[in-house]
């Protein structure tokens, strides 16, 4: 991940992500994913380092269909 800052300097940061996948049922999945990545901060010249979490639930309504 480059991040080029707003005084025109290079920055080389780590992007990653890891999602956790479960299958609950035989229709049914559930997942849970947490990524970290790197920004520059309008507001001042340092570099903002933020977490994510997501998660989710998947079922197959049809069996074409999922959701």
């Amino acid at each position: 991940n480059f991040i080029y800052s707003y005084d025109d300097e290079s920055y080389l940061n780590p992007l990653w992500t890891v999602t956790l996948v479960d299958r609950v049922t035989e229709k049914e999945s559930a997942s849970l994913s947490f990524s970290q990545r790197y920004s520059t901060n309008p507001s001042t010249e340092d570099i903002f380092k933020s977490w994510r979490i997501s998660g989710g639930i998947n079922s197959q309504l049809l069996k074409r269909l999922f959701g």
